[in-house]
């Protein structure tokens, strides 16, 4: 089992070869012992190392390890983060501010890991990509510290590169305390309500429901099942396609009439017969004894890591670069169906409150859409004082 896991899926690089090897290498010596030094030697591994070991095990190594990692109550496993190196030619000014602004989101991606939470192994290096971009644009101008950076700076870089993404430099600065220089002389004037003025974000890129009606009728017929089927949870679900992936064989049951459901969050969400009567045919097919194994014993054993090996390459075909677009339009969709609940939405699929809150401004403006053309007609009337009935 172990030599097989050894070459089951493809390496990114020469390291993670090497890090796999010697894992593999150190269970082999303990894995036809009994279960106790198999234990021992996986809580002598770092987090590391458990994530590329529960990322390479082939089917029937995961189910020998999944219950000895269980019971040993051990981490939950993580990559590797991403990290960029820093070019030694930026003048220390921009250079410290950029590592530090790197070391805080690693630590802050270790500590949610172990709360549980999920975060891409790229989180701080996409965070740091635009900033750096920026300090390389600042030393052309012939600005050497962040400490002297001023508004026009800011503006000449956004135009010099339009495509940069405003939140990831909005955030840097928030990060260096400049943000101030960008704030208005005087605070907002507080409404009549008490209620303090603030200028509403940028409105998320929606699909309409036809679109995504295309779009999952196009990779039903050119992706794999289990693509599909993962790109489904996004399209429709609106998980993000990290946690869908993340998902471990202990968050699915099926329920009495036999139909599929998986707990992403807190709460269990039935699927659609299709869907699910699909999805547990691929499990079944990687790991047969899953629907009478103990629950507790599958928390480490992500089917979709073997079904889907590439995570990166199927977001970048599939969603094109437009992932939150794409789950941001399926979580309104179920809102305009009447899921307002926050706490429901956060319970049943884990979102954010800043991300329902973002979407219940444009609920306001499309509402009325759902109601009927005569009684808009009627409420309008009413309002201007030109209903004849009082």
């Amino acid at each position: 089992m172990c030599a097989r896991s050894l070459g089951a899926k493809r390496v990114a690089s020469s390291a993670v070869f090497e890090r796999r090897a010697r894992v593999l290498k150190g269970l082999g010596t303990v894995i036809d012992a009994d279960n106790a030094k198999v234990q021992g030697y996986l809580s002598s591994l770092p987090m590391e190392d458990l994530y590329e070991l529960q990322r390479c095990a082939v089917p029937e190594l995961a189910e020998r390890l999944s219950p000895l990692m269980a019971i040993g109550r051990m981490p939950r496993p993580m990559r590797v983060p991403r990290t960029v190196t820093i070019p030694a030619e930026l003048p220390e000014g921009l250079a410290k501010p950029l590592c530090l602004y790197q070391d805080r989101h690693l630590q802050r991606y270790g500590s949610l890991g172990k709360k549980g939470h999920t975060r891409s192994y790229a989180y701080a290096a996409r965070l740091l990509s635009e900033p750096l971009r920026m300090a390389n644009f600042l030393v052309a101008q012939g600005v050497s510290t962040f400490d002297g950076l001023r508004r026009r700076d800011v503006v000449g870089f956004m135009q010099a590169h339009p495509g940069v993404k405003k939140a990831a430099i909005d955030r840097f600065l928030k990060f260096l305390g400049e943000d101030r220089h960008f704030k208005p002389a005087h605070p907002p004037r507080p409404s009549k309500l008490g209620k303090p003025v603030s200028d509403p974000s940028t409105p998320p890129v929606m699909f309409t429901r036809d679109e995504l009606r295309r779009k999952l009728l196009g990779w039903r017929e050119h992706r794999t099942e289990p693509e599909y089927v993962l790109a489904w949870m996004v399209a429709r679900l609106g998980l993000m396609a990290q946690t869908a992936y993340d998902l471990t064989l202990n968050q699915f049951a099926l329920m009495e009439d036999g139909c599929l459901a998986i707990r992403p969050a807190r709460v269990w969400v039935r699927l659609p017969k299709a869907v699910g009567a699909s999805l547990a045919k691929l499990i079944d097919q990687r790991f047969p004894s899953w629907r009478t194994t103990v629950p507790e014993r599958l928390g480490s054993i992500r089917p979709f890591t073997t079904l889907v090996p590439n995570l990166r390459r199927l977001i970048d075909e599939v969603f094109e670069g437009k992932t939150r677009a794409i789950r941001a339009s399926a979580l309104y969709a179920a809102m305009r169906e009447g899921h307002f609940d926050r706490v429901t939405l956060t319970e049943t699929l884990g979102v954010g409150v800043s991300t329902i809150s973002k979407l219940e401004r444009l609920l306001s403006a499309d509402l009325h859409r759902r109601l009927p053309a005569e009684l808009v007609e009627a409420r309008n009337k009413h309002i201007l004082g030109q209903d004849d009935d009082g």
